[in-house]
């Protein structure tokens, strides 16, 4: 993707998303914190972020979200998802330095394609903690029923067939992280997150 619709891309996003008017900032001494969700289709994340922001004054970020205010009918080609995690790393980065506390909201199943995030976060110095959500499978099968069924389900097209596509491409997360089971409650994970993000002396990714 060239610079020039990158940028034009990350301004219609700012529009849409109404980043450039935000009142939100970190009020503590750090620039941003920056909030990594990662998982498998159908196993909350979108939820899990939702809640989290009900916690904490941030920025949710959603790939699926940002996708279709770039596409009117995604294709989920490479070249499309390319132009998609683009500029959602350009906002990552434009929102840590104006001092937001960023939740990104996508599935980050590989090393791969979690390494530009810790590149962003340092080059910030900004802290970065990851997520991973999970679910047992009868759930997750529930919820991908219904979607696949056609029943609203936020942003995300992706159903059964896209987990058993993805679900042997999972790869551990380095280093620490919190794991959520979406299963039940996730209150206590919630809280558990949102006093993470505010403590002092949570460190830059490595």
């Amino acid at each position: 993707m060239t610079g020039d619709r990158l940028h034009r891309d990350a301004a219609v996003l700012r529009e849409a998303l109404g980043l450039d008017h935000s009142p939100l900032a970190d009020a503590g001494p750090r620039k941003g914190t920056l909030v990594a969700l990662s998982g498998l289709p159908g196993t909350g994340k979108s939820h899990f972020a939702a809640k989290l922001a009900e916690k904490l004054p941030c920025v949710v970020l959603e790939s699926d979200r940002i996708r279709k205010l770039l596409v009117n009918r995604p294709q989920y080609t490479g070249p499309e998802h390319g132009r998609v995690f683009a500029v959602c790393h350009l906002l990552i980065e434009q929102c840590l330095a104006r001092g937001h506390c960023v939740v990104f909201d996508a599935t980050n199943l590989s090393e791969a394609v979690r390494r530009p995030l810790r590149r962003i976060c340092r080059r910030q110095s900004a802290p970065l903690l990851w997520v991973r959500i999970t679910a047992s499978l009868a759930v997750v099968m529930r919820r991908l029923a219904g979607r696949d069924a056609g029943e609203p389900d936020g942003f995300s097209d992706a159903g059964w067939d896209v987990y058993n596509r993805f679900a042997p491409k999972e790869e551990s997360i380095k280093g620490p992280h919190f794991t959520v089971d979406s299963s039940g409650d996730i209150a206590g994970a919630v809280d558990q997150v949102a006093r993470q993000v505010t403590a002092p002396g949570v460190p830059v990714a490595g």
